[in-house]
């Protein structure tokens, strides 16, 4: 169940909009995006030009989630804000920057919770260039992270991260990207690096052909490959496989939470009206 509202202020190029969803916790997900199941939020989001170079936009989402697994009715609170100014110097060029404080409340088991609160700041650039009918865009971003609880736990992880995007016209496109995470002096977080490819084929039927492929140092590789058919204007159908590691299972026995690795196979028919 979703339902919004949306506003656009003409004299100041001022765009607001509020979405309320709800999400039953019986709802299968899979093969959508990995919806999250059995959640409840307010998400509110503010785009405002500061000139012709200069676009501030803002986000304030307010969850509360169901932990899988969890007993007695176990829920995830989470509060989540996103502030991100973007400067764009000429057609080519754009910087952006941004900080995002989440608060993080969990009910692990009667009377206790867990409280975490984060902080993430990220500064960054993207550079486009046209080449006849080729569109290539190289992106940079550095960012930390912090995390820290009450009891005066705290980690501190440096997030770097380049993507390169090639896309031509309507027929393909395709995407390179690395992400590095490094841990501060007192982390007890491990360097890693993740690679990643994804690419997207139009053929002469209209179908459409993607992959993905993920490959963390020291953790399982994910992937991805999809088809989608169009059947008429209204009406798609398509397949889709994926292989990926969620962190979000609650065991009760041993009081955490932990990972796993899944494999989906899915059916969709899609019908617009």
């Amino acid at each position: 169940i979703k339902l919004g509202w949306s506003s656009m202020i003409e004299k100041t190029k001022t765009h607001a909009n509020v979405e309320a969803r709800y999400i039953s916790p019986f709802f299968q997900s899979f093969g959508m995006g990995f919806i999250q199941n059995g959640s409840k939020a307010i998400d509110g989001r503010l785009d405002q030009p500061l000139g012709k170079r200069l676009r501030f936009r803002g986000r304030y989402v307010l969850e509360e989630r169901s932990v899988p697994g969890a007993i007695n009715d176990q829920t995830m609170s989470l509060q989540r804000a996103q502030a991100q100014i973007n400067y764009r110097p000429d057609r080519s060029l754009t910087l952006h920057g941004g900080y995002i404080p989440v608060h993080t409340l969990t009910a692990m088991a009667e009377g206790t919770d867990l409280e975490s609160r984060n902080r993430n700041f990220t500064l960054g650039g993207d550079v486009r260039k046209r080449w006849r009918s080729v569109v290539m865009v190289l992106n940079v971003e550095g960012g930390l992270y912090q995390w820290h609880s009450p009891e005066g736990v705290q980690q501190l992880v440096e997030n770097h991260s380049i993507g390169l995007s090639i896309l031509r016209s309507d027929q393909w496109s395709a995407q390179l990207t690395w992400t590095g995470l490094t841990g501060g002096a007192d982390s007890s977080i491990a360097a890693t690096d993740n690679f990643g490819i994804q690419g997207e084929y139009h053929l002469r039927s209209n179908a459409v052909v993607s992959g993905a492929l993920q490959v963390p140092t020291g953790e399982p590789m994910g992937w991805m490959c999809e088809l989608k058919y169009p059947v008429n204007k209204r009406m798609a159908i398509g397949l889709k496989g994926e292989s990926y590691s969620r962190s979000d299972l609650f065991f009760p026995e041993e009081g955490q939470l932990d990972q796993f690795n899944t494999y989906n196979w899915s059916a969709m028919v899609t019908y617009l009206w």
